[in-house]
């Protein structure tokens, strides 16, 4: 299947805190604490498995666990999630200045794109190697998207870009469209996989001769 979509302008997302959740706050306490010990040792794959696990709490975040967030994002390239927990911290503490300076860098350098293909099929190259190294760790983080799930949703460095056989800008603050490459049999798969994990029920010849006419 082969699908590209336009461009479009970004919205913000829905930003909520977690529902409180007393009998947690004890272990939300203690994980907290490990979070800020990683994060001054740099550990950032254990700050961000840290961070997830605080989410699951039910205990509302502080300022500085989605500070902590942000910055095991922006360590492993995953510019989405930095601007949702940087969204995070704003809510909490408006007006901060390290965070405002963050979300501008955001807005003025990185915009959104969806990708789907067969995983490790397809490639994303950029026209030139962004010299700035959070820009090329988002790089390699959608990458590695591809390579491992066959699909990336989320921020990138503007510029111009090769996906397969499909060509586009991303410019900076808006969405540059979705561009599909999967195979056939790996849509069937997925499909396949879909109904199998909700039971649905496979579709009728009928609608397969539908579908196929």
């Amino acid at each position: 299947m082969l699908l590209a979509t336009a461009v479009f302008a970004l919205g913000a997302p829905d930003v909520r805190a977690a529902a409180p959740n007393d009998h947690a706050t004890a272990e939300y306490n203690r994980v907290s604490q490990q979070l800020k010990e990683l994060a001054e040792r740099n550990a950032w794959g254990g700050v961000e498995r840290t961070y997830r696990e605080l989410r699951g709490f039910g205990v509302p975040l502080s300022f500085d666990d989605h500070m902590g967030g942000a910055r095991s994002a922006r360590a492993l390239g995953d510019v989405t999630s930095l601007r949702q927990r940087l969204r995070f911290a704003k809510a909490l503490a408006p007006g901060n200045d390290e965070v405002e300076g963050w979300l501008a860098e955001i807005k003025k350098n990185y915009g959104e794109v969806s990708l789907l293909c067969d995983p490790g099929k397809a490639d994303l190259v950029r026209d030139g190697v962004p010299f700035d190294p959070n820009q090329a760790a988002a790089m390699r983080f959608a990458q590695s998207e591809i390579e491992r799930r066959g699909e990336f949703t989320g921020l990138i460095p503007a510029g111009h870009y090769s996906f397969d056989q499909f060509s586009f800008d991303v410019q900076a603050g808006m969405q540059a469209g979705t561009y599909d490459v999967r195979s056939d049999g790996y849509i069937r798969a997925q499909e396949r996989a879909e109904r199998a994990r909700t039971g649905a029920p496979p579709p009728s010849k009928k609608k397969k001769k539908d579908e196929a006419e």
